[in-house]
């Protein structure tokens, strides 16, 4: 049986914030996506539930080009030292039966190293990369392709 598809709706099962209150209880300073048009959503992470570091921040948008697209904003899980290593890593994961999809790279927003995560039927691909030391961005939607992915991520 396959897994049930993930809802496309507040996927962190946050609460709602209105845009002025994104940056609230957050260890990182927040890139507010401007690429996508207005979100229909942002919801971020209950502090009373979430240590600091585990806060995370979701953009929800309605793109005509891309349908439904979610950006979380993360604390990283690499530190910028690392992840050039994590993301060879995970490329060297490639081919490995145990492995439903596949790994791959590409540069974005003028010079950032970018993961990119592609389910095994090709369906659906998703991008992170470090924005900055403190902030780790996740671009993914019910289908989008590496092409569109790094596109997105160019465009925040």
């Amino acid at each position: 049986m396959d897994p049930a598809p993930p809802d496309w709706s507040n996927v962190i099962s946050g609460h709602s914030v209105d845009l002025q209150d994104v940056s609230l209880d957050l260890p990182f300073t927040p890139l507010v996506p401007s690429g996508l048009g207005d979100p229909v959503g942002v919801f971020k992470t209950d502090p009373n539930t979430y240590a600091p570091e585990d806060m995370v921040l979701e953009f929800d948008y309605d793109s005509a080009s891309y349908g439904r697209v979610i950006v979380k904003e993360i604390t990283p899980e690499v530190n910028e030292d690392g992840w050039g290593a994590y993301v060879q890593l995970l490329l060297k994961q490639n081919g490995s039966p145990l492995l439903h999809g596949r790994f791959s790279t590409d540069v974005v927003r003028s010079g950032v190293t970018s993961l990119l995560t592609t389910s095994e039927d090709g369906s659906m691909t998703d991008i992170r990369w470090l924005e900055s030391p403190d902030l780790e961005v996740y671009v993914r939607g019910a289908s989008l392709t590496e092409d569109e992915c790094v596109k997105i991520a160019d465009g925040l």
